[in-house]
């Protein structure tokens, strides 16, 4: 290479000295370009390329974690924890039918799990979920989804037509006022103490004038104790209830909303003062807006098991009424009171026609 230069012509130039060596055979010396000159810095230099390359990889292996964790964020944490359990059950039904656990799944694994779950009556809905599972499992992980094979949704297709001929209605029946007037007494009667019937009367008034989902009031599992009511999120001004619901079925991302209870919501029942009630005999602990006197949140088995009881006690069949019975009494009194549809919506979080279907006026 010509020179001299007064710069590096190329990047990382390394010069390699002249130097004398003795002969390995003979005696004398030989002139050679020492190109591992000098050791200690073609040592250092090694270790430093190999932390760099050590370095480089550690951070992308960060991103990609981060990555993952920002994907298994666009889905909400109960949406997670049910789409791992349709996963578990799909696992299960094939170590059952000695079918190989492998992935991505084929065609024919998909159609036998939908007809395994169409001989045990499955609704419609529940086999969908399972297979949104499965397809979001493969497009995740880069595969093609088999969910979406023509196979795959003719048979679902085919599924919800012979499940349509021989489906039956909704069975469950609404809370209705007359009902809300009665509960209190029977929770008097079949409730340990004072405090607990006030705080189960409370429960069942917010839970139908608020339109509320069990979730949304009582303790259902460790994954959506933090979007329970708090108690931070419920206030009495001028004498309306005001109820903040940070997160919903339908609010996923927590929006939040407001929902007001006037004072003269029923004459009759005042959920108002029911409330209020509560809150002077509750202590300030913050965290769930219900809890018992020891402290702890109700659950939504404390819940049904109370309603049972009460429903009991009050001479009803309790095996026509749940948790949702409050809502769908809710919409059903809305509806016979001539609210209009655009504002039981508005009031029941509702964001299509699906409200329809908890009006059930014919069940009064």
């Amino acid at each position: 290479m010509a020179g001299p230069y007064h710069n590096p012509p190329l990047p990382n130039l390394r010069i390699s000295p002249i130097v004398i060596v003795p002969k390995k055979e003979v005696d004398g010396y030989r002139i050679i370009h020492h190109l591992s000159y000098p050791d200690e810095v073609s040592s250092a230099e090694t270790r430093s390329q190999n932390q760099t390359d050590t370095s480089a990889q550690k951070s992308v292996a960060y991103l990609k974690s981060e990555a993952f964790a920002l994907i298994k964020a666009s889905v909400s944490s109960n949406t997670q924890h049910t789409y791992a359990a349709a996963l578990r059950s799909f696992d299960k039904f094939r170590h059952n039918h000695k079918i190989p656990l492998i992935w991505p799944v084929p065609v024919d694994d998909i159609l036998c799990y939908i007809a395994s779950m169409s001989r045990k009556a499955f609704a419609s809905s529940t086999i969908a979920q399972h297979l949104s599972a499965l397809g979001r499992h493969h497009k995740i992980n880069s595969w093609s989804d088999p969910t979406e094979n023509l196979l795959v949704r003719k048979c679902m297709q085919g599924y919800r037509n012979s499940a349509a001929l021989v489906s039956t209605p909704d069975a469950r029946h609404p809370i209705t006022i007359d009902m809300l007037k009665r509960l209190p007494s029977a929770l008097q009667a079949i409730c340990m103490s004072g405090y607990e019937a006030c705080l189960f009367a409370a429960m069942f008034n917010l839970a139908f004038f608020a339109f509320l989902w069990i979730g949304e009031i009582a303790f259902v599992t460790k994954m959506n104790q933090d979007r329970t009511l708090k108690l931070a999120d419920v206030g009495i001004i001028a004498q309306a209830v005001h109820v903040k619901i940070c997160f919903s079925k339908n609010d996923q991302h927590g929006k939040g909303t407001t929902l007001i209870i006037p004072g003269k919501s029923n004459p009759t029942i005042r959920p108002v003062r029911s409330l209020s009630v509560y809150l002077s005999l509750r202590s300030a602990q913050p965290g769930q807006f219900f809890i018992h006197l020891n402290g702890k949140a109700v659950t939504r088995y404390q819940f049904s098991a109370v309603l049972r009881n009460a429903l009991q006690f009050l001479n009803f069949h309790t095996q026509n009424y749940n948790t949702r019975s409050f809502r769908i009494g809710a919409a059903t009194y809305a509806a016979t009171q001539g609210i209009p549809h655009e504002l039981l919506c508005i009031w029941g979080r509702w964001k299509s026609a699906a409200y329809a279907k908890y009006i059930r006026i014919n069940m009064l």
